[in-house]
């Protein structure tokens, strides 16, 4: 008790620095708790895949005068490339994102789809997503096959 005693008695006399004090262990705690969170976050997802530890995206970084852009978005022959110029690289996958949406028609529904991806036959190799129906390994083997998620598939077909 008398060491609060103290403590508010010299928070009373010295209450520039005392502000700074508290100011500077304030931000101090805010920013390990935004790191912690943002480390956290940054480790949270994609662990169910069997050999997480060994899946890696390589980025491209394009550098011009005024800005540095950093892309996922490699070209096509870059995956063949790195694997026979590296030793070290098992196996690769390109996954790439469709910037804009399609709108498919199954019964007289039409359906706006967002989030496309267009991805090698061995994308299921890498990532261990379960699928309700259709064999992993053969499933993106025809190349105008494609892949549903159970709530499009549920609103396309009934």
């Amino acid at each position: 008790m008398n060491l609060l005693k103290a403590a508010i008695k010299s928070f009373k006399k010295f209450k520039l620095h005392s502000v700074i004090n508290l100011f500077g262990l304030t931000l101090g705690i805010t920013c390990s708790v935004v790191m912690f969170l943002y480390v956290v976050f940054q480790f949270s997802f994609d662990t169910f895949h069997e050999d997480a530890n060994r899946i890696f995206r390589v980025n491209e970084i394009a550098t011009m005068p005024q800005s540095k852009e950093i892309s996922s978005s490699l070209r096509v022959p870059y995956g063949p490339a790195l694997k026979n110029e590296i030793p070290e690289i098992d196996d690769f996958v390109r996954v790439k994102p469709k910037w804009h949406f399609d709108k498919f028609e199954s019964n007289s529904k039409q359906i706006e789809i967002k989030n496309i991806i267009y991805a090698d036959e061995n994308f299921f190799n890498f990532f261990m997503f379960s699928l309700i129906q259709g064999d992993r390994n053969k499933v993106l083997l025809d190349k105008n096959g494609i892949v549903l998620t159970k709530k499009i598939a549920t609103t396309l077909f009934g």
